[in-house]
């Protein structure tokens, strides 16, 4: 059985690289991108132009309305009433009224006892 085993189909032909021009190339290829980069980053003043200024110094616009507004914060108008849908005085009104708010007049400092004591009144409060 083993005699009559043959190859009918001709191998296909390997193509071989050359590793010297594998290595010709490549360089040729890296020296090709280096050219490019210097080209790119090659400056203008070889062209003989004075610089162009990158900021108009001369001529300075201000904004339209920059000159109405207030020169310091004491100037500044007062809040009125809160629009409708401003849910933050009602929230804040049911805290006072649970007895969960802060009190105003003292700076907010955090203290665990006073924050756990909180705690436990807006758990007692639901």
């Amino acid at each position: 059985m083993t005699d009559s085993l043959e190859i009918k189909t001709k191998p296909q032909p390997v193509s071989r690289l050359n590793k010297k021009m594998v290595i010709l190339a490549s360089g040729l290829a890296i020296s090709f991108l280096i050219g490019v980069g210097f080209y790119a980053l090659e400056s203008k003043d070889k062209q003989n132009e004075p610089p162009k200024e990158l900021y108009n110094i001369t001529n300075k616009r201000i904004a339209e309305g920059l000159a109405d507004l207030p020169k310091t914060y004491k100037d500044v108008p007062q809040l009125g009433a809160p629009y409708m849908g401003d849910t933050a005085p009602a929230l804040h009104a049911a805290e006072v009224n649970a007895g969960l708010a802060l009190p105003r007049d003292q700076p907010f400092r955090p203290s665990y006892e006073e924050e756990s004591l909180r705690a436990e009144r807006i758990k007692k409060a639901r």
